[in-house]
């Protein structure tokens, strides 16, 4: 999904109609290669959201259902270590940076991003059936992303393991987000815990 939308990111979709009727196919970026974007212009090239879920991939797959945030971490700092170019440098060094100085990035300039609800539907699938923990854990490794963000993240994570429920309606999913969001907000009665 991310390769075949990628090339057409923020296109309206009057213009995405205009330009290529409906995606079926990959297609080649026009816009230059940038670390918050696709590395190559090649057709079927992912974006930082699919590098970002490999890398979240990692540290599901060395801890499991105890996943917390030191482990993406760690698994951050390994695939900074293996990637040397400076592109891929550029792409890392934030949420590098995020894990060493935690919740403000403003001391190196950086800015709430996006990056936790888009690398952590894995966490959702982890704990399938069980929203709450999945709540819980993506909300631990949303240290990538600041205010609402976290949150957002959070919320979705427990949307994707909602949906493994046999009967899950639309409905269902979105009370069941909005009842842990309540119930796990920084003021509501399970945050102390």
């Amino acid at each position: 999904g991310d390769a075949l939308g990628g090339p057409v990111e923020g296109l309206h979709h009057r213009d995405l109609a205009d330009r290529y009727g409906a995606v079926d196919r990959m297609l080649p970026y026009d816009k230059p290669p940038a670390e918050h974007a696709q590395f190559a212009n090649a057709p079927g090239s992912v974006t930082d959201d699919t590098r970002l879920h490999l890398i979240t991939c990692d540290a599901v797959l060395a801890r499991g259902t105890g996943v917390r945030a030191g482990d993406l971490a760690i698994a951050i700092d390994a695939w900074r270590d293996r990637h040397r170019d400076p592109l891929e440098r550029a792409f890392i060094e934030e949420y590098h940076y995020a894990a060493l100085v935690g919740p403000s990035k403003a001391p190196w300039g950086g800015h709430a991003s996006n990056g936790a609800i888009m690398s952590n539907h894995v966490v959702g699938v982890l704990h399938a059936g069980d929203p709450a923990a999945a709540f819980r854990t993506a909300l631990d490794l949303a240290y990538l992303s600041d205010g609402y963000g976290r949150e957002a993240a959070a919320i979705h994570a427990a949307i994707v393991a909602g949906a493994f429920a046999h009967d899950a309606t639309v409905r269902d999913l979105v009370e069941e987000a909005l009842r842990i969001a309540w119930e796990e907000r920084r003021d509501g009665p399970h945050w102390r815990r």
